[in-house]
């Protein structure tokens, strides 16, 4: 036999077994059908509906809810907006650490946006000195041309135009104002009219180097003189004159200043504070530093020094950590540079470390070891690399802007949202207890009782609400510390906030009091307490959740409104309500726009998201409306 014949046969035998397959179903599905005509009656179309229904899941109430209630994309809305504003809130402050009591008052004002280190491609192609501001920088090209970025006013554009052969070779810059030199030697200043920094005195000898304190100019020159001129009056340096201590040997070669004072360094190795401040929180020059320091750097309250064998000595306060200098780095530092509160040490192999302060990175150094010389000020750290090119960390702005203190907005926000969030939720818990309580007992005892509650619920109703939470605000606010005094707001909003609640479960209650579940539970011997809250209160839940909802929103809204009118949580702890009263003048309204717009958006985002949670719930659990 051929090989197609026999494949022939097995195809027709397959067919085979196939049509008798069919066969057999088809019998068994027309005595299924029979068996069922004969049981159940009911035509064919008939039949196939039970089957469907057989196969349909039956869902629980609960579940029915639940279905109803994710189905509403307002809903899912709401869940997500409260969802985010109770991480960002709770999570938020452990990721952005807030000091609630610090004020940085060179950065008050500032405007949102991350553009502090957008280098001009200038400078960062080719530069040749660098300095930061507190919300600026500027920059010296290889071409000899002066370039600014970050946040810039009128006052730092006005940039001096120069001769034509003439070109920038140095730069320094204050928290409002810019120094230069040129390669004439020839000193301009800038900016705000400070202090008259833009008058440059004369001095004796040729300028070979200038620096920017806070509000400060100096000028060293060729003659190891260092000129200052400013808000000098800590140093008892109240002329513009040359600001060598009486004593001193040797000519200054460099210096740093820092916020009340400044250190010189001297050509014979010797590190001199200029002066002390009052509380003298720099103590004593240590010994072992003089005669072999060569570079020196100065936070707000924190001196250091780099000797000859590449070690930094830090002496002053301690803050941040700024005096305990990593071992593994010493006896490689090449160069140091500090900020307001850090600083920042360049090593032999061309990487560099920072320390101190880390609010906004400033001491996240970068993974590279070509870097040629730093300059660190305020929040930041720029370098030049071996190929002149330019770069920097740290601050590089902020989300939110900041308040006239100088404080993050955006972290203020995050905590002050934890509080408010806070008082809104245990405010409408005390109010929710209160009110089920009363309503369900006014509600299904009636008589004297519903009387007496609903007089007490009037009596409290009728008094103004504010007016009484801000008497017993006052009445206590000089009582208590910060803490009690949240706690005490979240008491006041929850015992004023019931009559409400009471009122709108009692309504309820005496409607549904009378229905034939109520007298089968009678009947049937249950406690009156049984009945309450567990027949009569489950089918009045509609109304608690939705009324619970619009009260926590509402609590957040009176909590903000006792804050902003300045009885409620005080600074320096705060709230999106004292944030929104801190911003409440005209001025800032007009100029400062971000002071209260997010603080109102917050406000605006958790009440809103809460009402929509309300409402869909209100939908899903009332029968009349869940087949919407």
């Amino acid at each position: 036999m051929s090989e197609d014949k026999r494949n022939k046969e097995r195809i027709e035998d397959a067919a085979d077994q196939t049509k008798k397959t069919d066969s057999k179903k088809q019998q068994k599905r027309k005595t299924t059908s029979t068996m069922r005509r004969l049981l159940f009656g009911g035509s064919k179309e008939d039949l196939e509906a039970m089957d469907a229904l057989a196969v349909e899941t039956v869902e629980s109430p609960a579940r029915a809810v639940w279905n109803d209630f994710k189905a509403r994309k307002s809903a899912i809305l709401g869940i997500f907006g409260i969802i985010f504003m109770i991480l960002l809130c709770f999570v938020g402050p452990y990721l952005w650490p807030v000091d609630i009591l610090e004020q940085n008052p060179t950065m008050k004002n500032k405007r949102p946006g991350f553009y502090y280190l957008n280098i001009p491609s200038e400078v960062k192609n080719d530069a040749v000195a660098l300095s930061m501001g507190n919300n600026f920088g500027a920059g010296v090209s290889g071409d000899g041309g002066l370039y600014l970025w970050g946040e810039l006013t009128d006052a730092y554009k006005a940039i001096p135009e120069l001769e034509a052969d003439e070109k920038w070779v140095d730069v320094a810059c204050g928290s409002s104002h810019i120094i230069a030199l040129t390669d004439k030697a020839n000193v301009y200043s800038w900016g705000d009219n400070l202090h008259s920094l833009p008058i440059v005195p004369e001095m004796e000898g040729t300028p070979i180097k200038v620096y920017a304190g806070r509000w400060v100019n100096s000028v060293l020159t060729d003659m190891g003189k260092v000129y200052h001129w400013g808000a000098v009056l800590n140093w008892k340096v109240n002329s513009i004159r040359y600001s060598m201590p009486p004593g001193q040997p040797g000519q200054v070669v460099d210096q740093a200043l820092a916020r009340s004072t400044a250190i010189l360094l001297l050509e014979n190795g010797d590190p001199v504070v200029l002066d002390r401040t009052r509380d003298n929180i720099y103590g004593e020059t240590p010994e072992h530093l003089l005669g072999r320091t060569v570079d020196v750097a100065a936070t707000d309250q924190t001196m250091f020094a780099l000797t000859d064998n590449g070690e930094i000595t830090a002496w002053g306060r301690n803050e941040f950590g700024l005096t305990s200098i990593p071992e593994e780095i010493q006896g490689r530092v090449v160069e140091i540079s500090a900020g307001t509160r850090h600083i920042t040490a360049l090593l032999d192999d061309g990487t560099v470390e920072s320390w101190g302060e880390n609010s906004y990175g400033q001491t996240d150094s970068p993974s590279r070891g070509d870097i040629k010389t730093i300059n660190a000020g305020y929040h930041n750290t720029l370098f030049i690399t071996e190929d002149d090119q330019a770069d920097g960390y740290g601050l590089s702005g902020y989300l939110m802007g900041t308040d006239d203190n100088g404080r993050d907005i955006f972290r203020r926000l995050i905590y002050g949202g934890r509080v408010s969030l806070t008082v809104g939720a245990v405010a409408v818990v005390i109010s929710a207890v209160i009110g089920i309580i009363v309503g369900g007992l006014a509600g299904y005892f009636g008589g004297w009782i519903d009387m007496l509650l609903m007089r007490l619920a009037e009596v409290i109703n009728a008094i103004p609400f504010l007016p009484l939470a801000m008497i017993l605000s006052a009445l206590v606010q000089n009582r208590v510390d910060e803490t009690g005094r949240v706690y005490m707001i979240m008491v006041i909003l929850g015992i004023l906030s019931w009559p409400g609640l009471a009122r709108l479960i009692r309504g309820q209650i005496l409607a549904v009091r009378e229905q034939e579940y109520v007298t089968a539970a009678k009947s049937l011997g249950i406690r009156e307490r049984g009945i309450i809250f567990r027949h009569i209160l489950p089918n009045v839940l509609n109304v608690v959740l939705v009324s619970i909802t619009l009260s926590f929103a509402s609590s957040i809204l009176t909590e903000s409104s006792l804050s902003f009118l300045g009885f409620g949580v005080t600074l320096p702890t705060p709230t999106w309500g004292n944030m929104v009263f801190a911003a409440s003048n005209s001025r800032v309204v007009g100029e400062f726009w971000w002071r209260w717009l997010f603080p109102s958006l917050a406000l605006a985002i958790s009440t809103l998201s809460i009402n929509m949670i309300g409402d869909a719930l209100r939908d899903a659990i009332d029968p009349k409306t869940a087949s919407r």
